[in-house]
């Protein structure tokens, strides 16, 4: 009998540690509070619903040896934002192209097609533009950086969404397929 005593205390504190943890409050799991779905790769960061209208951002991890040009000078992005809008597609994306061409710089208009998307019509347009940022080496000093930007437009009942998809000119063909296969897995919540 004297043998199995350590036996059984250890099956006892081994037997009531599992109750304790069983008895511990579980955390509930994370609810996206998204109104969509979307996927971008196991190494970008992203942040979701940021405010009523930046709902995603997404960010490719800074790797310039991984493109061949060896010129990738930013970390490629990915922002959804959402507005109010009770009008037509069409009439969103004439509107905002209105508002980019007096905000930027320099903007100049590539292409522009209408395609669906997981059931849903969007319009894709391709742009080239300037941003100024400012330097890593001297802050008071602004850099211009040229962007390829694809904006894809979708409105969503009442709601009209901006899918904005950047890079740099240099590195756009090496992303460009990475952007077409994130927004394969968009879709709106049912």
């Amino acid at each position: 009998m004297k043998k199995a005593a350590p036996f059984l205390l250890l099956v006892l504190i081994v037997t009531s540690l599992a109750v304790l943890s069983s008895c511990r409050k579980k955390e509930d799991p994370y609810v996206s509070k998204l109104e969509f779905t979307i996927i971008v790769p196991v190494e970008w960061n992203y942040q979701e619903d940021i405010n009523d209208s930046i709902r995603y951002y997404a960010v490719s991890p800074y790797r310039p040896s991984d493109v061949t040009s060896g010129r990738d000078t930013i970390s490629e992005d990915l922002i959804i934002t959402m507005d109010y809008y009770p009008g037509t597609l069409e009439d969103y994306f004439v509107n905002t192209q209105f508002y980019y061409k007096d905000l930027l710089y320099s903007y100049d208009s590539l292409s522009t097609e209408e395609l669906v998307i997981n059931g849903r019509d969007f319009i894709k347009h391709i742009n080239l533009e300037s941003v100024w940022l400012p330097s890593l080496v001297d802050p008071e000093i602004d850099i211009e950086i040229p962007l390829k930007v694809t904006r894809y437009y979708v409105m969503n009942g009442d709601f009209a969404y901006l899918i904005v998809c950047a890079a740099t000119p240099d590195t756009w063909d090496h992303y460009s397929g990475v952007f077409t296969t994130i927004l394969s897995t968009f879709a709106f919540k049912d």
